[in-house]
């Protein structure tokens, strides 16, 4: 499964930049490690790096607490994560929504 096809892509160039809120800004794409319990929220992109800003919850070391920063689509793209051996994919039911919303879901 491709992580970023081009609709997604326009959409957050529909939305721009939206790194300075972390707040309550609106959740493009959802990726997920769900055997890991871990989910990307990216609010923005970077097409000429190929990263996205947004909210992570469920990374080793981060003691419960998500976090805010950019990642690499490559880099989730190559990655297996640990310890299931599972690859992050984009969740294709995820529907846009501020992130207060989606993270009550």
């Amino acid at each position: 499964m491709e992580l970023l096809p081009q609709h997604i892509i326009d959409r957050f160039a529909e939305i721009g930049d939206q790194s300075d809120n972390t707040t309550n800004p609106i959740v493009v794409a959802q990726f997920v490690a769900r055997k890991a319990k871990i989910v990307w929220y990216a609010t923005t992109y970077d097409s000429l790096e190929n990263f996205c800003f947004g909210y992570v919850e469920g990374l080793p070391n981060t003691k419960g607490e998500g976090e805010w920063g950019w990642f690499s689509i490559d880099d989730l793209e190559r990655s297996i994560i640990p310890p299931y051996e599972e690859k992050v994919e984009r969740n294709e039911k995820f529907v846009e929504a501020r992130l207060d919303e989606v993270i009550r879901r």
